[in-house]
């Protein structure tokens, strides 16, 4: 009955240059992030650049902090670069 008249507002084309904007505001941010890892690009994959990137898992609704965007800089930083996993157990005890 309504799912016509959430169709035409939600589907308009306004809307999905919004939800395309914010999908290119994501793809810039992961990509400043990695610059700021791994340099300024030269070339879009760094052979000889090694990330070692930490495997803490860590909650997501923690009170008065964001989450990150663990997942999708690690596999942005795969897609650029060298990746290894670390193995993060017993770090802050032991260092």
């Amino acid at each position: 009955m309504h799912y016509h008249t959430f169709r035409s507002f939600y589907g308009a084309l306004c809307f999905r240059k919004i939800k395309f904007d914010n999908y290119v505001g994501k793809q810039k941010a992961l990509s400043k992030m990695c610059q700021q890892i791994i340099g300024k690009p030269k070339d879009w994959h760094y052979p000889d650049v090694v990330v070692a990137y930490g495997s803490g898992g860590f909650s997501s609704s923690s009170p008065g902090y964001a989450s990150g965007p663990k997942k999708q800089l690690y596999r942005e930083l795969k897609r650029r670069c060298t990746t290894r996993l670390v193995n993060e157990f017993k770090t802050s005890q032991v260092c």
